[in-house]
Protein backbone atom coordinates (compact mmCIF):
# COMPACT_ATOMS: atom_id res chain seq x y z
CA UNK A 1 0.00 0.00 0.00
CA UNK A 2 1.31 3.63 -0.60
CA UNK A 3 2.39 5.31 2.34
CA UNK A 4 0.11 8.88 3.61
CA UNK A 5 2.52 11.38 5.36
CA UNK A 6 1.54 13.93 7.44
CA UNK A 7 1.77 16.78 5.20
CA UNK A 8 -1.01 15.27 2.90
CA UNK A 9 1.51 13.61 0.13
CA UNK A 10 1.42 10.08 -0.82
CA UNK A 11 4.41 7.83 -0.91
CA UNK A 12 4.04 5.48 -3.72
CA UNK A 13 5.92 2.07 -3.64
CA UNK A 14 6.57 1.17 -6.84
CA UNK A 15 5.73 -2.54 -6.21
CA UNK A 16 2.25 -1.95 -5.62
CA UNK A 17 -0.67 -2.48 -7.87
CA UNK A 18 -1.75 1.38 -7.56
CA UNK A 19 1.42 2.55 -8.93
CA UNK A 20 2.16 -0.59 -11.12
CA UNK A 21 -0.80 1.14 -12.73
CA UNK A 22 0.82 4.42 -13.17
CA UNK A 23 4.19 3.31 -14.32
CA UNK A 24 2.44 1.31 -16.98
CA UNK A 25 0.79 4.49 -18.27
CA UNK A 26 3.90 6.68 -18.35
CA UNK A 27 5.61 3.51 -19.88
CA UNK A 28 3.24 4.08 -23.06
CA UNK A 29 3.92 7.69 -23.13
CA UNK A 30 7.58 7.18 -22.66
CA UNK A 31 7.65 5.01 -25.91
CA UNK A 32 5.46 7.82 -28.12
CA UNK A 33 8.21 10.29 -27.22
CA UNK A 34 10.74 7.57 -28.95
CA UNK A 35 9.28 8.90 -32.00
CA UNK A 36 9.18 12.56 -31.58
CA UNK A 37 12.45 12.95 -33.15
CA UNK A 38 11.86 10.38 -36.05
CA UNK A 39 8.76 12.38 -36.96
CA UNK A 40 9.89 15.57 -35.97
CA UNK A 41 12.43 15.57 -39.14
CA UNK A 42 9.82 14.45 -41.41
CA UNK A 43 7.48 17.66 -40.24
CA UNK A 44 10.17 20.04 -40.69
CA UNK A 45 10.73 18.45 -44.42
CA UNK A 46 6.94 19.42 -45.07
CA UNK A 47 7.31 23.03 -43.17
CA UNK A 48 10.40 23.75 -45.15
CA UNK A 49 8.69 22.91 -48.55
CA UNK A 50 5.42 25.00 -47.25
CA UNK A 51 7.48 27.77 -46.46
CA UNK A 52 9.33 27.85 -49.96
CA UNK A 53 6.25 27.54 -51.92
CA UNK A 54 4.36 30.34 -49.82
CA UNK A 55 7.40 32.59 -49.85
CA UNK A 56 7.83 32.11 -53.80
CA UNK A 57 3.62 32.87 -54.11
CA UNK A 58 4.69 35.84 -52.33
CA UNK A 59 7.01 37.21 -54.92
CA UNK A 60 4.17 37.15 -57.20
CA UNK A 61 3.68 41.00 -58.21
CA UNK A 62 0.05 39.98 -59.43
CA UNK A 63 -1.02 38.54 -56.02
CA UNK A 64 -4.36 41.05 -54.09
CA UNK A 65 -3.61 42.97 -51.39
CA UNK A 66 -5.92 40.20 -49.07
CA UNK A 67 -4.23 36.93 -51.42
CA UNK A 68 -0.58 38.69 -49.87
CA UNK A 69 -1.94 39.09 -46.12
CA UNK A 70 -2.99 35.69 -46.48
CA UNK A 71 0.99 34.14 -47.42
CA UNK A 72 1.97 36.18 -44.90
CA UNK A 73 -0.04 34.71 -42.41
CA UNK A 74 0.72 31.50 -43.74
CA UNK A 75 4.31 32.03 -43.54
CA UNK A 76 3.93 33.01 -39.78
CA UNK A 77 2.27 29.79 -39.03
CA UNK A 78 4.75 27.51 -40.79
CA UNK A 79 7.55 29.26 -38.88
CA UNK A 80 5.69 29.32 -35.45
CA UNK A 81 5.50 25.41 -36.14
CA UNK A 82 8.44 25.14 -36.91
CA UNK A 83 9.75 26.84 -33.44
CA UNK A 84 7.67 24.34 -31.73
CA UNK A 85 8.85 21.20 -33.19
CA UNK A 86 12.54 22.55 -32.63
CA UNK A 87 11.91 23.26 -29.31
CA UNK A 88 9.86 20.02 -28.92
CA UNK A 89 12.98 18.13 -30.29
CA UNK A 90 15.65 19.80 -28.28
CA UNK A 91 13.91 18.47 -24.51
CA UNK A 92 13.34 14.69 -26.17
CA UNK A 93 16.78 13.78 -27.33
CA UNK A 94 18.53 11.93 -25.09
CA UNK A 95 20.27 13.71 -22.13
CA UNK A 96 24.12 15.02 -22.70
CA UNK A 97 26.42 17.25 -21.16
CA UNK A 98 25.75 20.40 -23.42
CA UNK A 99 27.01 23.10 -21.69
CA UNK A 100 26.71 26.18 -23.76
CA UNK A 101 25.78 29.81 -23.46
CA UNK A 102 21.79 30.16 -23.33
CA UNK A 103 19.55 32.84 -23.27
CA UNK A 104 17.21 32.22 -20.27
CA UNK A 105 14.49 34.21 -21.31
CA UNK A 106 14.52 31.95 -24.43
CA UNK A 107 14.45 28.78 -22.71
CA UNK A 108 11.48 30.48 -20.46
CA UNK A 109 9.28 31.18 -23.78
CA UNK A 110 9.94 27.72 -25.17
CA UNK A 111 8.59 26.19 -21.92
CA UNK A 112 5.83 28.43 -22.43
CA UNK A 113 5.32 27.84 -26.05
CA UNK A 114 5.18 24.00 -25.64
CA UNK A 115 2.16 24.40 -22.66
CA UNK A 116 0.60 27.34 -24.25
CA UNK A 117 -2.59 25.14 -25.57
CA UNK A 118 -2.74 23.02 -22.93
CA UNK A 119 -3.02 26.24 -20.62
CA UNK A 120 -5.79 28.19 -22.96
CA UNK A 121 -7.61 25.02 -22.32
CA UNK A 122 -7.20 24.79 -18.87
CA UNK A 123 -7.72 28.49 -18.31
CA UNK A 124 -4.95 29.09 -17.01
CA UNK A 125 -3.66 33.00 -17.26
CA UNK A 126 0.58 33.13 -17.69
CA UNK A 127 1.77 36.15 -17.10
CA UNK A 128 5.42 37.01 -16.98
CA UNK A 129 7.92 39.48 -16.46
CA UNK A 130 11.19 38.39 -17.95
CA UNK A 131 13.95 41.16 -17.61
CA UNK A 132 16.43 42.29 -20.57
CA UNK A 133 19.74 42.22 -21.20
CA UNK A 134 20.12 39.32 -18.65
CA UNK A 135 23.41 37.87 -18.99
CA UNK A 136 23.96 34.40 -20.54
CA UNK A 137 25.23 31.80 -18.03
CA UNK A 138 26.61 29.00 -19.29
CA UNK A 139 24.33 25.79 -18.60
CA UNK A 140 22.68 23.21 -20.14
CA UNK A 141 20.20 24.55 -22.03
CA UNK A 142 18.11 20.98 -22.23
CA UNK A 143 18.01 20.06 -18.26
CA UNK A 144 17.49 23.56 -17.44
CA UNK A 145 13.95 23.46 -19.80
CA UNK A 146 13.30 20.13 -18.20
CA UNK A 147 13.28 21.29 -14.93
CA UNK A 148 11.16 24.71 -15.91
CA UNK A 149 8.83 22.02 -17.80
CA UNK A 150 8.59 20.11 -14.75
CA UNK A 151 7.61 22.91 -12.39
CA UNK A 152 4.82 24.34 -15.02
CA UNK A 153 3.23 20.50 -15.69
CA UNK A 154 3.59 20.13 -11.96
CA UNK A 155 1.18 23.39 -11.53
CA UNK A 156 -1.04 22.38 -14.20
CA UNK A 157 -1.28 19.33 -12.73
CA UNK A 158 -2.42 20.86 -9.69
CA UNK A 159 -5.29 22.82 -11.34
CA UNK A 160 -6.26 19.69 -12.72
CA UNK A 161 -6.87 17.44 -9.55
CA UNK A 162 -8.21 20.16 -7.50
CA UNK A 163 -10.53 21.62 -10.43
CA UNK A 164 -9.06 24.92 -9.79
CA UNK A 165 -8.86 27.74 -12.28
CA UNK A 166 -6.13 30.00 -11.50
CA UNK A 167 -2.64 31.80 -13.41
CA UNK A 168 1.02 30.98 -13.27
CA UNK A 169 3.53 34.27 -12.95
CA UNK A 170 6.89 33.98 -13.96
CA UNK A 171 9.61 36.39 -13.58
CA UNK A 172 13.56 36.33 -14.49
CA UNK A 173 15.83 38.64 -12.99
CA UNK A 174 19.82 38.69 -12.57
CA UNK A 175 21.33 39.12 -8.80
CA UNK A 176 25.10 38.43 -7.37
CA UNK A 177 26.08 35.38 -9.17
CA UNK A 178 23.37 33.98 -10.93
CA UNK A 179 19.92 34.38 -12.81
CA UNK A 180 17.04 33.90 -11.43
CA UNK A 181 13.79 32.44 -12.77
CA UNK A 182 10.67 32.27 -10.37
CA UNK A 183 7.71 30.44 -10.77
CA UNK A 184 4.42 31.13 -9.20
CA UNK A 185 0.31 29.69 -9.32
CA UNK A 186 -1.83 31.78 -7.64
CA UNK A 187 -3.80 29.24 -5.51
CA UNK A 188 -1.53 30.53 -2.41
CA UNK A 189 1.81 28.64 -0.70
CA UNK A 190 2.43 24.97 -0.12
CA UNK A 191 1.75 24.27 3.11
CA UNK A 192 4.91 24.27 5.75
CA UNK A 193 4.82 20.38 5.91
CA UNK A 194 4.96 19.73 2.58
CA UNK A 195 8.17 22.06 1.24
CA UNK A 196 10.72 19.62 2.11
CA UNK A 197 9.03 16.09 0.78
CA UNK A 198 7.60 17.65 -2.02
CA UNK A 199 11.06 17.24 -3.43
CA UNK A 200 11.67 13.70 -2.33
CA UNK A 201 10.95 11.23 -5.44
CA UNK A 202 7.85 8.96 -5.40
CA UNK A 203 6.31 11.39 -2.90
CA UNK A 204 2.85 13.13 -4.70
CA UNK A 205 -0.43 15.17 -4.02
CA UNK A 206 -1.90 14.01 -7.14
CA UNK A 207 -3.81 10.67 -8.07
CA UNK A 208 -3.84 9.52 -11.79
CA UNK A 209 -0.25 8.68 -13.51
CA UNK A 210 1.63 11.02 -11.10
CA UNK A 211 4.60 9.27 -10.18
CA UNK A 212 5.55 12.28 -8.03
CA UNK A 213 9.52 12.60 -9.68
CA UNK A 214 8.60 15.89 -11.47
CA UNK A 215 10.00 18.38 -8.54
CA UNK A 216 12.69 15.65 -7.58
CA UNK A 217 14.64 15.68 -11.10
CA UNK A 218 14.03 19.76 -11.55
CA UNK A 219 16.02 20.15 -8.66
CA UNK A 220 18.90 17.19 -9.44
CA UNK A 221 19.12 18.79 -13.15
CA UNK A 222 19.47 22.12 -11.71
CA UNK A 223 21.98 20.91 -9.00
CA UNK A 224 24.33 18.67 -11.61
CA UNK A 225 24.93 21.97 -13.29
CA UNK A 226 26.08 24.15 -9.98
CA UNK A 227 22.47 25.63 -9.66
CA UNK A 228 19.51 25.28 -7.29
CA UNK A 229 15.73 24.91 -7.61
CA UNK A 230 14.17 26.09 -3.91
CA UNK A 231 10.61 27.22 -2.92
CA UNK A 232 10.03 30.13 -1.17
CA UNK A 233 6.07 30.98 -0.17
CA UNK A 234 6.28 34.44 -0.89
CA UNK A 235 7.99 34.27 -5.07
CA UNK A 236 7.10 30.37 -5.50
CA UNK A 237 9.80 28.36 -6.84
CA UNK A 238 12.68 29.60 -7.54
CA UNK A 239 15.13 28.35 -10.41
CA UNK A 240 19.22 29.49 -9.77
CA UNK A 241 21.86 29.49 -12.80
CA UNK A 242 24.92 30.48 -12.12
CA UNK A 243 26.37 33.31 -13.88
CA UNK A 244 30.38 33.27 -13.71
CA UNK A 245 32.50 36.27 -13.80
CA UNK A 246 29.76 38.74 -13.34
Amino acid sequence: MNDNTSSGLTRLKPGDAASQARLQHIFRYAQVGRCVNGVAHDINNHLGAAMAYAELALMDAALTEDAQEQMENIIKAVDKCGKLVSTLTGIARPLVNNNNMIDVNGVIRGALMLRDYAFRAARIEVTTELAPNLPSPEADGPRLHLALLYILLNMEEHFHETQTQGGISIRSYHDGDGVYIEVKNSGGPVPEAARAPMFEPFTTSKEECNMGMGLFLARQMMQEQNGDLSYDPEHGFVLKIPVAGV
